[in-house]
């Protein structure tokens, strides 16, 4: 059994002395890697949690749990000393509400799955989606869920408006959905929205500018934009329009079709049927736009025009 560390902060939140102590000095020692040895998960926590408060202590050992480093581990438990002096948890799930709410006002919603389940789970807490349930969640029985491939098709999506650099083609575009889980998001790309929140909560424009390329550049899959002064996090998804074909883009030809295409769409936010995924890595679907279906109108443009689209040959 391993001894669970403890740092000590001065005031300016450094180390004092050499910041470690054993377990008796900090709560029910706890294994590093069997949490579930604690005999009593609601004292180690406010074991901890006093400890904190007292000593500016906070437990070493969670770095084999959790991704965050210790300056992250005091603003946990500084939020948490809060919390639970204003409503102390009577049971296990009470606690595990308490450090879920915590955490998420903590990093404005921020806070990475891995960190809140590592958190949990070092203090022998029931895992979050035991205990947190959304508005819609509704329970079945096993046999009455429907067995549904990951990446079933198919599926719809309600895009953002389009901006014009996201026009690709004239049949091919990248558009922009509302991510909500953001505890889904890669570690790389979470820490750094949490950066920029940081730096926009210190005025510090031209950082925020920074982080902003950073983020948009870090993976092709997710970004963030403004929409109406707020700021969202967005699934980006490459779309085909199913059955349609036009004038490669490289040609005259082609670029006129793209310019006419971006006229269309541009500013408009999509409802897209998505039947399936191509060999080109792009999401193939029907497009709706005011009502208007995307192929008709382009396949309707494309007869009056010597240039424009016309029907993708059935394979």
């Amino acid at each position: 059994m391993s001894k669970r560390l403890c740092v000590e902060m001065t005031a300016k939140g450094e180390p004092a002395g050499d910041g470690v102590s054993d377990s008796t000095d900090c709560g029910a020692a706890l294994p590093e890697n069997n949490p579930e040895s604690v005999a009593d998960p609601l004292a180690a926590l406010e074991d901890d949690i006093t400890k904190f408060e007292t000593e500016s202590k906070v437990p070493l050992d969670l770095a084999w749990h959790v991704f965050s480093d210790e300056e992250i581990y005091r603003l946990w438990f500084k939020g948490l000393s809060s919390a639970w002096k204003k409503s102390k948890p009577k049971d296990l799930e009470e606690a595990t509400r308490l450090v879920y709410d915590t955490l998420y006002e903590i990093h404005c919603s921020l806070v990475h799955h891995d960190d809140l389940e590592g958190f949990l789970h070092f203090y022998g807490l029931p895992p979050s989606h035991l205990v947190i349930k959304p508005e819609w969640y509704n329970p079945i029985s096993p046999a009455e869920a429907p067995r549904v491939a990951k990446d079933a098709f198919p599926f719809r999506l309600l895009t953002l408006p389009v901006v014009a650099q996201d026009v690709v083609d004239g049949v091919c575009f990248t558009v922009s959905v509302e991510f909500e889980d953001i505890t889904l998001l890669p570690l790389d790309l979470l820490a750094t929205i949490s950066e920029r929140c940081k730096a926009l909560a210190n005025g510090d424009d031209y950082e925020a500018s920074k982080l902003m390329k950073k983020i948009n550049s870090i993976s092709r899959d997710y970004g963030v934009r403004q929409l109406d002064d707020v700021e969202l996090v967005v699934k980006k998804y490459t779309i085909k329009l199913s059955g349609v074909r036009a004038p490669k883009i490289g040609t005259d030809d082609g670029i006129k079709a793209r310019n006419e295409l971006a006229k269309m769409l541009v500013g408009k936010s999509l409802t897209i049927s998505v039947n399936h995924f191509d060999e080109e890595m792009r999401y193939v679907g029907d497009v709706y736009y005011n009502r208007n279906c995307l192929k008709e109108t382009l396949l309707n443009k494309g007869a009056a025009l010597c240039w424009g689209w016309e029907k993708e040959p059935l394979q």
